[in-house]
């Protein structure tokens, strides 16, 4: 079963070798480019945590902690192992949205906390206003930017055609968006009514529905494992 990848690298090669595994084929398009800050210049005046809101953050931090430790919350699963990998203190995981990081954040922290939110120029939700609601001092800091791919390869455009790819899978709303407007330019809109979508939230799972698509399947935990299950699932 030839199974479509549309997030962005590395992400896109880990999840298609945990596909080989499982003896699918994976077809990589990623419809996002991450670029990320060469030169970055942080103000860590008094900051005593930070947050992360994507495992890409997690590696445009890596490249300037230059030895400066402090502990970070994570939204989701995914950021949590980026930040285990390296070796960054690990304050607290929230689920997948801005808001459950915001209550998270709160929870574990006083008034006079001071949080770096390490993020890309492209985000979901405002965690600098959620704080400051909740009485919490955030600055943000960017250090990636998520280009739109121009066009799906054309292999991958002549497999759609050819309906041999059977599902495709989805973990973010951008990546989602991106790929309906690709299949528009692409005049690929019919694929919608014969793939297998498989989504990592009922928000992602929505704009497929909206979109006229036929197939649509939403993981039971935000995380790459139960996106895995469904595939499995269809593959018997």
């Amino acid at each position: 079963m030839k199974v479509l990848i549309t997030r962005p690298e590395p992400d896109a090669s880990h999840f298609g070798r945990l596909l080989t595994k499982h003896g699918m084929t994976p077809v990589l398009a990623p419809v996002i480019d991450i670029q990320f800050d060469p030169a970055p210049v942080l103000d860590t005046e008094d900051v005593t945590h930070l947050a992360f809101t994507s495992a890409n953050g997690v590696r445009a931090m890596s490249s300037c902690i230059d030895g400066r430790v402090w502990p970070a919350f994570a939204v989701g699963p995914v950021t949590a192992t980026a930040l285990a990998g390296e070796k960054i203190l690990l304050a607290g995981v929230a689920d997948s949205s801005v808001e459950s990081m915001a209550d998270l954040i709160v929870s574990c922290t006083d008034d006079n906390a001071v949080i770096l939110h390490i993020a890309g120029a492209h985000r979901a939700g405002d965690l600098q206003d959620l704080l400051k609601e909740k009485n919490r001092q955030c600055r943000l800091a960017v250090l990636y930017e998520a280009h739109q791919i121009a066009t799906l390869p054309s292999k991958v455009q002549q497999q759609l055609r050819d309906d041999e790819i059977t599902a495709a899978t989805f973990f973010s709303q951008r990546s989602a968006n991106l790929f309906l407007s690709l299949l528009g330019k692409h005049r690929l809109l019919g694929a919608l009514t014969r793939l297998q979508l498989i989504c990592l939230s009922q928000a992602i799972a929505g704009l497929f529905k909206n979109a006229g698509a036929s197939h649509i399947s939403v993981a039971e935990r935000p995380d790459q494992s139960a996106m895995i299950d469904i595939l499995l699932t269809a593959q018997t």
